[in-house]
């Protein structure tokens, strides 16, 4: 019996092990998206980019919400709390650009290393085009 108990543990532990070594397991939440120079996508640009650059638990994730305002889905970017966060159209008043580009005052320090000159554009680039849920 202490033997089954045993085997069973360490297949466990050997299944746990392979697992959380793999690699490719799942997405990799920290691997910034690369923005291209038109046609950006909000599911497969903007919103990964956010996740791991704003929308985070301590920022704001929907728990979180610094600053009362909250940024996990589209439909969030234009809520009440962030009147003007996006300007369609216009990426010289949207303060989200304002503030990825230092224009425009954030409370807390950024993560600055995951704002790039490629996601700032990229960011710019989507309000341009109607700051679309594609």
């Amino acid at each position: 019996m202490k033997r089954i108990i045993s085997t069973t543990m360490l297949t466990f532990l050997l299944i746990f092990v392979f697992l959380i070594s793999c690699d490719d397991w799942g997405s990799n939440i920290n691997e910034v998206p690369i923005f291209p120079e038109k046609d950006v996508s909000f599911q497969e640009h903007v919103q990964p980019y956010m996740m791991i650059s704003c929308s985070f638990a301590g920022c704001h994730s929907d728990y979180s919400m610094a600053g009362g305002r909250r940024m996990t889905t589209y439909f969030s970017y234009f809520e009440a709390a962030n009147v003007g966060l996006i300007t369609i159209g216009k990426p010289e008043k949207s303060y989200l650009a304002q503030i990825m580009d230092g224009t425009f005052p954030h409370v807390e320090p950024l993560p600055r290393n995951y704002i790039t000159d490629n996601s700032i554009e990229g960011i710019k680039t989507w309000i341009r085009e109607g700051a679309k849920n594609n």
